[in-house]
């Protein structure tokens, strides 16, 4: 009471009835050394603050103090579009790709709509990636199709479909989504599945690859120039040169190697060791003189000789026929025929070839002769064995012969060695001088020989007619036939009657001749002897 006791409170005053100590605003406490808590301010820390959870109450006024990006009383609302900051006093920067350029209320960094990104958002987001902050992968195959950058979505690049861009656009389509229809190409061309033009194969050209390259060109667009000699075809595909017959080479500008012919030189002569070669175009085989044949095989048959064998030898009686020069007698006749010697790039087998062919020639010539020695000596043979006519004998003796006489009639217009000779021959030599065995005008000659048959015409008797009169039984009958034979016309004998007019030797006689005939024979008995 009476003002005795001292106040603790420093620097501030105290209560003068109860000694506690009076804080300053913000602070409390028995010292009032303590802050006031959160929500509180004023005097001793007594009033409740009222601001939102982006601001702060002063503790001494109880104003709110608001966070960058937010502003009112209470700090309840962010900073306008466009602007940042404490208390929203500063403008967003030039955002390019932001919403209303709009940029975050505290940092004031630019807020980028979603796909793009950047200080001032003016970069679109990576390939890979799309979405707001470019934050999402994308799932296309990047190397057919681009990642929308917003929505993810793969943009095929023409000619391409599916889900990730992965495939074909289906045949007869092009273009983004394969949604064209292709025209027609021709000749094997495709349908570019981009833009729809026909790609032509190599060798064709044009719109619609309906023409082939041009001559001297070839390839893909035809835009090739062939290297091929005149005269030869250059493949439009490959460029390669088809040469005619007798060239061959890359360019076609080299004659075929000895021994081969045809288009490149492909085909292989045919001809034997003794010829030139072949033509390089037809393959005919070139025969040196002296031989002939399809393959110059053959030598010269005799009396001929020269190229392909068409000089005739006219020779004298001293000279030969060569088959390579023609008539040369001694010395000057080849001992063979040389074949023309062909290099063959070893000259070490010159004389070798050069032996081969003249004991090849040789061989040829000797088998030559011995198969005409062997011809000759064979015909000789065939005309001793085969004498060309048989002998030809009356008799009208009944006596045993020879078993190779007992025919007893020979018969000239029935003899099988009348088909060999258009005249027969007929010998006497062991029968009688009968008159029709004498040689035909035989009054200048003497005795036996050969006779040819006796013509109708030919005076004097001759065998056919004495058989005719044998054969008929009276002189009628025997005028007729002689004017039947000299007509040309020859009866067949009636053998049946015969066998009654006269005894052929070997014969069997069944029945005795007639008397008149019985005479007859007599009285030629009688003129023979």
């Amino acid at each position: 009471l009476s003002c005795m006791q001292n106040c603790s409170c420093q620097p501030v005053s105290c209560n003068p009835f109860t000694g506690m100590c009076i804080c300053d605003a913000g602070k409390y406490g028995l010292d009032c050394l303590s802050a006031c808590k959160d929500g509180f301010y004023g005097e001793d820390c007594s009033k409740q603050c009222h601001c939102s959870e982006h601001g702060t109450c002063d503790q001494l006024t109880g104003d709110c103090v608001c966070q960058p990006g937010y502003m009112g009383a209470q700090c309840e609302r962010s900073c306008p579009v466009g602007m940042y900051g404490k208390n929203c006093e500063m403008k967003c920067q030039n955002c390019v790709h932001s919403d209303g350029q709009n940029c975050h209320p505290e940092t004031g960094q630019c807020l980028c709509l979603p796909g793009y990104q950047g200080v001032h958002c003016e970069h679109a987001c990576s390939a890979e990636y799309y979405g707001r902050k470019c934050s999402e992968r994308c799932r296309c195959n990047l190397a057919f199709s681009f990642c929308h950058h917003v929505t993810g979505e793969c943009q095929c690049f023409p000619g391409k479909t599916g889900a990730d861009c992965s495939e074909d656009c289906p045949e007869g389509t092009f273009g983004r989504s394969c949604a064209q229809q292709c025209m027609e190409c021709f000749n094997g061309g495709q349908c570019d599945a981009i833009d729809g033009t026909c790609i032509c194969r190599a060798g064709f050209a044009g719109p619609r690859c309906e023409t082939p390259c041009p001559a001297g060109t070839w390839g893909v667009g035809c835009v090739n120039q062939c290297n091929c000699t005149v005269g030869a075809f250059c493949n439009g595909t490959n460029g390669n040169c088809h040469c005619p017959a007798g060239l061959h080479g890359v360019s076609c500008d080299e004659y075929c190697p000895f021994g081969k012919y045809g288009p490149n030189c492909a085909k292989s002569c045919k001809c034997s060791a003794f010829a030139k070669g072949c033509h390089p175009i037809t393959g005919v085989c070139v025969c040196p003189s002296g031989f002939i044949g399809s393959k110059c095989e053959t030598v010269c048959q005799p009396n001929t000789y020269g190229t392909n064998c068409e000089e005739i030898c006219e020779c004298k009686h001293d000279e030969i026929c060569h088959p390579s020069i023609g008539c040369c007698k001694g010395a000057a006749c080849p001992s063979g025929i040389t074949l023309p010697f062909v290099y063959d790039g070893s000259s070490s087998t010159t004389g070798l070839s050069t032996t081969v062919a003249i004991v090849v020639t040789v061989l040829i010539l000797v088998v030559f002769l011995l198969v005409l020695l062997v011809g000759h000596y064979r015909k000789k043979y065939m005309l001793e064995r085969d004498p060309p006519l048989p002998s030809v004998r009356y008799s009208n003796n009944q006596q045993c012969v020879q078993a190779s006489d007992r025919s007893g009639v020979d018969n000239p217009l029935y003899d099988p060695f009348a088909q060999k000779s258009q005249k027969m021959m007929m010998q006497n030599n062991t029968s009688k001088d009968y008159p029709w065995t004498k040689p035909i005008n035989s009054g200048v000659g003497g005795g036996g020989g050969s006779f040819a048959k006796a013509s109708p015409f030919d005076d004097g008797p001759s065998v056919n007619h004495e058989k005719m009169k044998l054969k008929f039984d009276d002189e009628e009958d025997y005028d007729d036939e002689i004017q039947s034979e000299q007509s040309g016309v020859y009866a067949v004998p009636d053998y049946e009657r015969m066998r009654y007019n006269y005894t052929a030797v070997g014969g069997n006689v069944n029945a005795p001749p007639t008397a008149d005939k019985k005479g007859k024979i007599e009285s030629m008995n009688e003129g023979r002897k």
